[in-house]
């Protein structure tokens, strides 16, 4: 019997995390980047999409992992879905869980599995029917579906379709708000809000027992990306090898060009779309450009010290767990820590941004 987990958000941000990485370092036949991005025919293996625009309007037979500015899923899907985008609308009917990541979240889809949603607009419309547990935090919640298991939400309005047959837990500075007609027939849980993370900032046993779950996470999805996709990451890491200088820069100008285009569209309101996809996209750009930075410097390492074992997955997936725990040991060293950081961030982001425009153009 699957456990909930303890930080949904955290679980929800390294899966969106993949999501984005494995769109770029996936197999070319089951995968697609573009501009616009659309599959209206039926997939018989793991579907990956990544582009401006992702509408998926058809049966998969295996996961479909998704990131995008705009993304539509709406077909029969047997395994996991793991999106990451502005916008994103599911619905149809996935076998297995979901992992939802985004500005705006719109679920009217039957889910069998678990449902995990971190948003700042996240509704469940009244067609939702989730079998296992469901996880949602965002600015905004509305929810109108049937839930089969435990609902835990940060601040949350129930609505008058909403069903619930297990415990509904909630954090949030004041009362959920919960409409006549909604069942709940498991009981109900307000619990003072802590943060985000579920922890108070002053709580410094809280928040390295986090950081230790943030770099073990971190582990466990790099390693999964080295051993499933080898030659994708050589890639990523032999754009940091062949031009260490362009993927600095580029990943200097994205870091800070980014959060103020985002603004700027916000501001200009006839662009919100784009400015709310750029505000999903950046944080979990930022997590995979780190994971790419550390995996640079782990091969680097592996290379000088074991170079005859620099070809190896298991090897690679073993120095970059080696490096994970070093970076966050240095973390802890005041100004030393953020600048190592920085670095490391900067150059990942820059080199897998450098991947995404070689595979944008062929």
């Amino acid at each position: 019997m699957k456990t909930f987990p303890r930080n949904p958000l955290l679980l929800c941000a390294l899966a969106c995390t993949a999501a984005l990485l494995v769109a770029v370092l996936a197999p070319v036949p089951a995968q697609q980047v573009g501009g616009n991005v659309v599959l209206d025919t039926s997939a018989a293996e793991d579907q990956y999409l990544a582009g401006g625009s992702v509408t998926l309007r058809a049966d998969a037979a295996g996961d479909v992992i998704a990131a995008g500015g705009r993304i539509l899923l709406d077909g029969r899907i047997d395994g996991d879905v793991n999106a990451a985008g502005g916008m994103i609308d599911l619905f149809g009917r996935v076998a297995d869980d979901a992992r939802l990541a985004g500005g705006r979240l719109t679920v009217g889809a039957e889910v069998g599995g678990d449902l995990i949603v971190a948003g700042g607009s996240v509704a469940l419309q009244r067609d939702t029917t989730v079998t296992g547990r469901a996880w949602l935090t965002g600015g905004k919640l509305e929810i109108n579906g049937h839930i089969g298991g435990d609902l835990k939400a940060t601040g949350v309005r129930i609505g008058p379709k909403a069903q619930i047959a297990g415990k509904f837990t909630y954090r949030s500075p004041r009362e959920a708000v919960i409409e006549q007609g909604a069942k709940i027939t498991g009981t109900v849980e307000h619990l003072p809000y802590r943060g985000p993370m579920g922890f108070s900032g002053s709580n410094p046993a809280a928040a390295s027992a986090v950081g230790g779950v943030w770099t073990l996470g971190l582990i466990v999805t790099g390693a999964v990306l080295v051993l499933m996709f080898p030659a994708g990451t050589a890639q990523l890491t032999a754009n940091l090898r062949d031009t260490p200088g362009r993927a600095a820069w580029v990943g200097f100008a994205l870091l800070a060009a980014v959060p103020v285009a985002a603004l700027l569209c916000v501001v200009l309101i006839i662009a919100i779309p784009l400015g709310l996809a750029l505000g999903a996209l950046y944080p979990i750009a930022l997590i995979a450009g780190y994971l790419t930075g550390a995996l640079w410097l782990a091969e680097g390492g592996l290379g000088r010290f074991a170079a005859a074992h620099a070809e190896r997955t298991g090897w690679r997936a073993g120095s970059l767990a080696i490096v994970l725990v070093a970076l966050a040991a240095v973390g802890w060293v005041p100004i030393l820590g953020w600048l190592v950081f920085f670095a490391i961030l900067v150059l990942g982001l820059g080199a897998l941004a450098l991947q995404v425009n070689r595979m944008a153009q062929g």
